[in-house]
């Protein structure tokens, strides 16, 4: 038996790999890693790039935190690194300034905090909202209250 990169590696393992390497990727979000990674990729030939480096990488990502907050910066880094490795077996989490750039980027940032409605603010708006324009709405939040009641119920039957 020998090191790995000493010998070719059998056909069969070769395919095996390759099928295995296709569902690295989460199902439901396959499209949007595979988009970033096309941005990254058509960006490259854009560029000219033939080499991904460190500074290739941070000249990137520092174009998109132009565009983008740093939360969406973050997300398509992890996008892009994991089609990277997949794809090219380039791990770009081992390129210290694009690390270095990402944290700093992100230096400063909070959140978005999303409301959150209380039980009397849904009953209100159950009560007060208008039929009209917010019945779908209404249904959908009687029907989410009687399965969370449901819920309760059973778990409490355990």
């Amino acid at each position: 038996m020998e090191v790995a990169g000493c010998s070719e590696e059998p056909y069969e393992i070769t395919n095996a790999a390759n099928a295995a390497v296709v569902n690295l990727l989460p199902d439901k979000s396959k499209k949007l890693y595979e988009a970033a990674y096309k941005g990254f990729k058509d960006w490259c030939i854009e560029k000219d790039v033939a080499t991904v480096t460190d500074n290739v990488m941070l000249v990137y990502f520092s174009e998109k935190a132009k565009k983008y907050k740093c939360s969406t910066v973050w997300a398509q880094y992890s996008m892009v690194r994991s089609c990277m490795l997949i794809y090219d077996n380039v791990d770009i989490n081992k390129f210290p300034k694009l690390i270095s750039f990402l944290k700093r980027n992100s230096d400063g940032y909070s959140p978005k905090k999303s409301k959150i409605f209380n039980r009397e603010e849904v009953e209100k708006f159950l009560l007060e909202a208008d039929d009209d324009t917010h019945l779908m709405r209404k249904v959908k939040l009687r029907l989410l209250n009687v399965l969370n009641i449901a819920n309760h119920f059973l778990f409490r039957l355990r």
